[in-house]
């Protein structure tokens, strides 16, 4: 109600708009006046003793304005037949129409603009000539055509009245935020008013204003060809597609086939319905275009999936989207701090989630270090860099000439984090398996109950994600640590991708169960979504893994080697295109393979091996075929297992492609704690002259390692673990002597995933003193694996974005080398360039990982030499001596190497001027 105050007395004007009626009332008097002709024809209803153009006067004199005063006045203006009168029949006529046009006002406009859209036409409710079910979605006519249309279709709905339809018009209008709420009266606004559109939420978009649609003239062969469903209606211009139960779904723009591929149907426009059964929508530009193309209810439909026009809906991915219930503003979701939530455990889940992202997008990048050689922008933190190394000559019998040497270095990292895919060569295994729900409980938060309590969702295990680094001391000279992924900006586990290969074609969910890791508990709040997750058809040789593997395999890929790659390739561009993902990294989690023989001619070089791989020789293995894969579509790609896919050929093709590529063989348990023992050891003074480890397992891979050629290849991966800790000193050994070093691995199947492993280590002390420890060890297998595989993907893909050239403008920034030696720290044998040291020390290989990400946001390597603790120093910055001027360029070395921070040269660059910085900063 419109209230207006007076400023020179107490009276209110009131405009009498808003009068409540139910939409009952109106009906049941619309029933009562309807008549027909002796011809049993409908005609529309008129209130007693009205005419159009009385019905006109009246509605405006309802509509003029009454002054009502206060409560001490009760005088009434108004027109004054109508005051010096009794209420007359015209008074009566008139209020009765003010009800009906404030009832149909309060009637949903949204019910209302649906029947004014489908209703009124004789096209609308009649069925086309070709059988199929249409509804007109014109705008409904003027009362005086509406009525001739209705007299032609007996079938047509005449139950509203001209006023009905009048007020229902005055209602639909385009702009329900400028809509004028007052009542209107004459004939020339009605019909003003039945052109306009129906009223709608901002943003949205009619179909009539959609661009055209363009006309396809692709087919497709009919064996491409797979029927997805029938015809089922035709609303308009747009084809409803009822699809088969169980078929696999269609993402939009996938474009649907007529006549078994012999002519199209038009591009998926929406998708509706159920997820088991959805409706698949095709839009035309008219109906007439639909009834011109012979397209009928009933047509069987086709889609072509391994052609281009194809792409799939992943379901997995599209249960991880969650909208809410009610809408928010402009029918728009709500962002997530918005909505809200009937479960207090989904909005704590959501709450640590959205905290997480937050930590992940704002404080991982380590913008608050300050430092005048970092510099932050949009796209990049860039840093001036001080390398120093040492250089040792050899001057006479056990003498030297060490040289420091200082390299000027820019190094830059890409702060953009891409969307990460994580394909996985045997994700049906255990690794695979457990890998995949872990993220899916850490993503969610989940909780469960074992013998010893409640358990959480955690990392534990993974270096980026539960370890710390030292960032330095604070003002009471404390040490600050802080975590690993705060450092740089790193891939956050629950934003990861996960898809992959398997020779079972058993789905994630019943192959997590299979492999016996996780509790029960667990197992059953992450089912669902695993069950939903089926792995692709992986490369089977039997020639490659033990026999005993044949049982499992019943999803393979068939045909040559090269044909086995072409299809590799293939599921790699499917993946992308399906997932969005910007980077893949492919990791093989799958059985160890045999070695494979290195011959001349046949994998030594890269075109060798693409020759050898198009004559289908025999000597390429599955693990190889992978690598030539990814590295040809530019994936990372980590060898998990010790067998040798890294032939020469690949490593040429990798560095060739400028590709990335790392293993071998998971560092988990027994292997790890071996190169931190011998480690201790060695740097101690102790001798080992003998090494024994025993294993025994009852999982898969311990079943495939039973067979002489498999376990030795991981004989290998575990006997080298030693040698360069053993070459480091000279005062224990002899050149040619090494620890006797024997490891056994025996399946047991009833230990399952939980591995065994006995050690003992004898040592040669002083004075011809012997020292043995003895070590029983239970590793659970998988839960050791599954986090070094999250560290190898992000640290690999974190390697992507860092470059670094010299200190020179003229020099060009160069990637890591395409061997990515720095996971060393992850692998039982790690793969280095060629010509340069393997580090074995799980010191040395953790420290080098740190000191890489410290100077990437411009901080120096850690030397625990903490002299502010030792000596009476002030702690912070202190200037170096100005023995070189500051301003100039110093010849420091002429032959000096530009490495990477681990001892490798990087593509060769030398440095022939070294910058020397202002200020060498001992403390931060």
């Amino acid at each position: 109600m419109e209230v207006e105050e007076s400023a020179g007395n107490d009276l209110s004007t009131i405009a009498i708009q808003d009068k409540i009626v139910s939409t009952e009332t109106v009906n049941e008097s619309l029933k009562e006046t309807e008549s027909k002709t002796p011809d049993g024809e409908k005609v529309q209803p008129q209130l007693a003793g009205s005419s159009s153009e009385t019905a006109s006067d009246t509605a405006a004199a309802a509509t003029e304005t009454f002054v009502v005063p206060s409560a001490n006045s009760m005088e009434v203006e108004g027109p004054a037949e109508n005051v010096a009168s009794s209420v007359s029949i015209q008074d009566e006529i008139a209020e009765q129409q003010q009800l009906e046009t404030e009832a149909v006002k309060n009637i949903n406009k949204n019910s209302l603009s649906l029947l004014c859209q489908y209703s009124g036409s004789s096209e609308s409710e009649s069925e086309d000539t070709d059988g199929s079910k249409t509804v007109d979605n014109k705008k409904h006519s003027s009362p005086s055509s509406s009525s001739s249309d209705e007299s032609e279709d007996e079938g047509a709905d005449t139950g509203l009245s001209s006023s009905y339809r009048k007020c229902t018009d005055a209602i639909l209008v385009s702009d329900a935020e400028t809509m004028d709420t007052n009542a209107v009266s004459s004939d020339d606004d009605d019909e003003d008013l039945q052109n306009q559109a129906p009223i709608r939420t901002k943003g949205e978009i009619l179909v009539d204003e959609l661009p055209p649609i363009e006309e396809l003239t692709i087919t497709v062969p009919e064996t491409e060809c797979k029927p997805i469903g029938l015809i089922d209606s035709i609303v308009a211009q747009i084809v409803l597609v009822q699809s088969i139960p169980g078929v696999e779904l269609l993402n939009l723009d996938t474009v649907l086939f007529l006549d078994r591929g012999k002519r199209p149907l038009g591009k998926i426009f929406d998708v509706i319905g159920q997820v088991n059964c959805p409706i698949y929508c095709v839009l035309f530009n008219t109906n007439q275009e639909v009834v011109s193309k012979n397209i009928t209810v009933g047509m069987q439909v086709y889609c072509a999936p391994r052609t281009e026009h194809t792409s799939f809906i992943i379901l997995s991915e599209l249960m991880r989207y969650k909208g809410s219930d009610a809408s928010w503003m402009n029918d728009n979701e709500p962002p997530p701090h918005m909505v809200e939530y009937s479960d207090d455990e989904a909005e704590k889940i959501a709450k640590r989630n959205r905290k997480k992202k937050s930590n992940a997008n704002g404080e991982r990048d380590g913008e608050n270090i300050l430092s005048p050689n970092v510099h932050y922008d949009a796209e990049y933190i860039e840093v001036d860099y001080q390398y120093q190394t040492t250089t040792v000559v050899a001057s006479g019998p056990g003498g030297y000439t060490v040289k420091p040497e200082t390299t000027g270095l820019n190094i830059r990292t890409q702060r953009n984090v891409p969307r990460l895919g994580l394909m996985l060569v045997g994700w049906g295994g255990n690794n695979g398996s457990t890998l995949t729900a872990a993220l899916e409980a850490n993503k969610r938060g989940l909780e469960w109950r074992t013998r010893q309590g409640v358990q959480k969702a955690n990392w534990y295990g993974s270096i980026t994600q539960s370890s710390t680094v030292l960032l330095g001391t604070d003002a009471a000279g404390q040490d600050v640590y802080i975590p690993m992924n705060k450092l740089v900006p790193m891939v956050n586990p629950d934003d990861i991708v996960v898809d992959g290969w398997d020779i079972s074609s058993l789905n994630i969910g019943d192959a997590m169960k299979r492999a016996q890791v996780l509790e029960v508990d667990l197992q059953d709040q992450v089912y669902k979504q695993l069950a939903q997750l089926r792995p692709r058809a992986s490369i089977y040789d039997a020639d490659f893994i033990a026999a005993n593997q044949a049982e499992r395999a019943d999803n393979t890929i068939s045909g040559t080697r090269y044909e086995q790659y072409q299809q590799i390739v293939e599921d790699i561009r499917d993946f992308k295109q399906k997932s969005g993902v910007e980077k893949v990294v492919i990791l093989w989690t799958a059985n160890t393979e045999r070695f494979a023989e290195v011959k001349e001619g046949v994998n030594t070089t890269m075109a060798d091996l693409e020759r050898s791989l198009k004559q289908n020789h025999s000597e390429i293995s599955p693990s190889t075929i992978f690598a030539m894969a990814a590295i040809s579509e530019n994936c990372i790609y980590i060898n998990g297992s010790p067998q040798n896919t890294f032939v020469p050929g690949v490593i040429e093709m990798a560095e060739h492609h400028g590709a990335f590529i790392a293993g071998d063989d998971f560092k988990s348990g027994q292997t790890k704690l071996k190169s931190v023992l011998v480690d201790f050891l060695v740097s101690a003074g102790i001798k080992p002259v003998s090494i024994v480890s025993y294993n025994h397992l009852g999982n898969n891979d311990g079943k495939n390692l039973s067979a002489p050629q498999q376990f030795r290849s991981k004989e290998i991966s575990k006997s080298n673990v030693v040698d360069d800790m053993v070459a480091s000193n000279r005062i224990l050994y002899g050149a040619d002597e090494h620890p006797d070093h024997c490891v056994v691995i025996k399946y047991v199947p009833y230990v399952g995933d939980s591995k065994r492993a006995m050690d003992e280590y004898t040592s040669q002390i002083m004075l011809g003193g012997h020292n043995t420890l003895v070590i029983h060890n239970t590793c659970e297998d998988s839960l050791l694996a599954t986090p070094l595989i999250l560290d190898l993907a992000i640290l690999g893909e974190l390697c992507s974005r860092i470059q670094v050239r010299r200190n020179e403008s003229s020099a060009e920034f160069v990637p890591f080398r395409s061997v990515l030696s720095i996971l060393s720290y992850l692998c039982k044998a790690p793969l280095v360039p060629q010509g340069t040291p393997v580090v074995n020390s799980l010191f040395r290989q953790r420290t080098a990982i740190e000191n890489i990400l410290r100077a990437c946001v411009g901080l120096p390597p850690l030397s625990h030499m903490s002299l502010e603790h030792r000596f009476d120093l002030p702690v912070g910055e202190v200037t170096a001596s100005p023995v070189q001027p500051c301003a100039k360029k110093a010849r420091v070395n002429g032959t000096a190497t530009l490495t990477n921070g681990t001892g490798e040269k990087l593509n060769g660059v030398h440095n022939g001027d070294a910058h020397v910085s202002e200020k060498a900063v001992v403390s931060h």
